[in-house]
């Protein structure tokens, strides 16, 4: 199995700043009352770029990439951790993906955002299909998915 490697893929970064910019632009115009255009689209760009900066900080920071290889998961980044496929006691699954948990309280968490989701949840699926003793939580409809 050769290795696969997850990184938050830098569109939905994209995506998430013209968001966020869209709505608080919407917000500022329709609650706030700021009626300027000049006034609003600094303070818009500025608010958006603050807060999806502190946000891709802080994804930065924690978990920079996730690489699986034939020994397990390993998370790189200012916590790193490693979890071989032997010792994962619970997935829980979501919306956005799922996190893997060994005997520890810090997850390793895959998302769709990241590059090569499709190839890390297949490689999951096979691995956690017919282990004993692994706790799998969340809603079945992103259970079947995700895992199934």
């Amino acid at each position: 199995m050769e290795k696969i490697i997850l990184k938050v893929n830098t569109k939905y970064w994209v995506l998430f700043f013209l968001f966020f910019f869209a709505f608080t632009n919407a917000f500022l115009y329709y609650v706030a009352g700021v009626w300027s255009f000049q006034l609003l689209l600094p303070i818009t760009f500025v608010a958006s770029a603050i807060v999806v900066g502190s946000a891709i900080g802080i994804s930065r920071f924690s978990q920079r990439e996730v690489i699986i290889d034939e020994n397990g998961i390993k998370k790189m980044g200012y916590n790193s951790k490693n979890i071989t496929f032997s010792d994962i006691k619970r997935v829980k699954v979501g919306s956005g993906g799922f996190s893997i948990y060994d005997t520890g309280s810090s997850p390793i968490n895959i998302t769709t955002m990241q590059s090569n989701f499709d190839a890390a949840k297949q490689v999951l699926r096979e691995k956690i299909k017919n282990t004993k003793g692994i706790e799998v939580t969340g809603y079945n409809y992103f259970i079947n998915k995700h895992l199934n």
